[in-house]
């Protein structure tokens, strides 16, 4: 195989997704941080760690979606005929082989941490592979991401940093219920692609307008949880989601402005998230 500008390009295009191969590890990344961990070797690796598996799991989902995607996403390397699916699915293998080596040195770190890291890994394979393919469950899709972006790194980080989960606990309900509702609203503009593979997505099952109601039902469940809830930032908090909600409102009125919406509501997921973990595990 020669490599050349369009052949590189190509590959680099490969990590591409709704689910961001930038936003997604900075989101991880920030978790780990704020729930303590600071030696700078530990939040390198797991930084390196983050950005390797998020682009194992995006890449392997376009090698299993390229079907889907030459209806509805022609622009990617593999439809447009950049590289071919013996190539991607050989660069995908690399990602996942080199995720696993970063996992292993926090196995060695701490054995637990380890563990879940290899877990991630094997969930992320789950997430797009034939016969299992979590990603065409409804709820299951969402939950996988969230807890890639999320919950995973969230428990990682308190592993690593010798602490009690069930005490950090409550942070969590609020965070995974807010990432479920996001992932809904991102579903919105696969319609047509999860038709075609026999995904059952929120969208497809109900229609549109109840999907973002449903969305809608689970960034309000966040907020009215975070209402009840001690944190330092609390008004914060709520401030970020009340923005959501309000972003998430928008399509029950302009439905085609999900993207919009969905890439809006994943940037002030980022203050959500901050305001909640911020010295929640001192």
């Amino acid at each position: 195989m020669r490599l050349n500008r369009s052949k590189l390009v190509g590959f680099a295009g490969l990590n591409k997704s709704y689910f961001s191969l930038f936003t997604s590890p900075f989101l991880a990344l920030l978790t780990t941080l704020l729930v303590g961990v600071s030696a700078p070797a530990e939040v390198f690796s797991l930084g390196v760690y983050f950005l390797l598996a998020t682009a194992f799991l995006n890449s392997y989902n376009n090698v299993m979606d390229v079907k889907s995607d030459a209806l509805t996403k022609q622009g990617f390397p593999i439809p447009a005929g950049v590289i071919t699916s013996a190539e991607a699915m050989a660069y995908s293998t690399s990602l996942a082989m080199l995720s696993v080596i970063v996992a292993l040195r926090t196995l060695f770190v701490q054995i637990a941490a380890g563990a879940m890291l290899l877990l991630d890994l094997f969930l992320a394979f789950l997430y797009s592979t034939p016969k299992v393919r979590l990603k065409r469950f409804p709820v299951v899709k969402g939950s996988t991401l969230v807890s890639h972006t999320f919950l995973i790194p969230f428990i990682v980080a308190v592993l690593l940093t010798e602490r009690n989960l069930l005490s950090y606990s409550m942070v969590i309900p609020p965070i995974f219920l807010m990432g479920l509702g996001i992932h809904t609203v991102q579903d919105i503009g696969d319609v047509r692609g999860d038709r075609f593979m026999g995904d059952k997505t929120i969208p497809l099952l109900f229609g549109t307008k109840k999907a973002v109601v449903f969305a809608l039902s689970l960034v309000l469940s966040a907020l009215m949880y975070v209402v009840f809830l001690e944190v330092q930032l609390k008004t914060l908090a709520i401030l970020s989601l009340l923005a959501q909600t309000a972003m998430v409102s928008l399509l029950l009125f302009r439905e085609e402005l999900w993207k919009n919406v969905f890439w809006g509501s994943s940037a002030v997921s980022f203050l959500t998230l901050a305001s909640l973990l911020y010295r929640c595990c001192v």
